[in-house]
């Protein structure tokens, strides 16, 4: 993780490959299971795309402007199931802060079998923290585990404070 301006680590980098798998599946087998998923995914769609997202992208709509992109998207969250942005924060915000350096992106020179190495075990925490989340929220554990990664990514992006802050 890089410090922040006030000392606090912030900002850091991770293998954004098992993330998206986490969150294209949510996408194709399960936006369309109910009106719920449909939302979020929709939600989350939109938080990192935006409304009129360019085809090819470099980087995710709400880095231009975290805290209004973030912010609704709490809401949204929110609003489909209760203290929903909470209970996908919190964990990521606890794991993060007790995290090793094997969550984080592996440094360019180590090879292949070391990046699978780390995001199978990025994957693995994912799905560790969906499965009690998912039984609070009656919510399927597949789009949690998008929902989770999609905080996790705006973590590793914007830093944690900023999305703290965003999802109140």
């Amino acid at each position: 993780m890089n410090p922040s301006p006030g000392g606090e680590q912030e900002v850091f980098d991770l293998d954004e490959e098992p993330l998206k798998e986490w969150i294209l599946k949510a996408y194709h087998e399960r936006a369309l299971d109910s009106e719920e998923h449909a939302r979020l995914v929709d939600a989350q769609r939109l938080l990192l795309s935006g409304p009129d997202s360019p085809f090819n992208s470099g980087t995710y709509y709400f880095e231009e402007d975290p805290g209004p992109r973030l912010a609704p998207f709490a809401l949204k969250l929110d609003e489909i199931s209760e203290q929903l942005a909470t209970a996908l924060f919190e964990p990521l915000e606890r794991g993060m802060k007790q995290s090793e350096p094997s969550l984080a992106a592996p440094p360019r020179e180590k090879t292949a079998g070391a990046s699978a190495a780390s995001a199978t075990k990025l994957s693995l925490y994912i799905a560790s923290l969906a499965g009690p989340i998912a039984l609070r929220t009656g919510l399927d554990e597949t789009v949690i585990c998008s929902l989770l990664s999609t905080v996790l990514l705006a973590m590793s992006k914007v830093g944690i404070t900023r999305v703290r802050e965003a999802l109140g």
